[in-house]
């Protein structure tokens, strides 16, 4: 339904930067009205911080984490569907009466290693 509006490609050194992007819909890609993501590297891991509107009242919404171990595989110079990535569920709840949701997660140096 949503999805980051660019990809994050987060360097393993570049500890402390905030990547922040645009909230889009996946199958029109038009911006979600006060919709916002942002990627924080960090000395042991990733930080995200997910925050969007438009969301219907009731559902359960899941987040995943998206990793691209070796982005020089990817084809076409992007990594995308097509591509071998991994998957981990980052966060989720059932979004208030508002329509509105605040997801929140870390990922660890290592976890997709176990």
């Amino acid at each position: 339904m949503f999805a980051f509006g660019s990809a994050a490609m987060v360097d393993a050194n570049a500890e402390g930067m905030e990547t922040e992007a645009t909230v889009l819909f996946v199958g029109d890609k038009s911006v979600v009205k006060d919709g916002v993501a942002a990627l924080t590297r960090l000395k042991n891991g990733l930080s995200m911080r997910f925050d969007t509107a438009s969301l219907e009242p009731g559902d359960a919404v899941t987040v995943w984490w998206v990793i691209f171990d070796d982005p020089a595989k990817c084809s076409d110079g992007a990594c995308g569907s097509d591509d071998e990535r991994s998957m981990i569920r980052a966060d989720g709840h059932v979004v208030d009466s508002t329509g509105s949701a605040l997801f929140k997660a870390s990922l660890p140096v290592g976890l997709m290693e176990r």
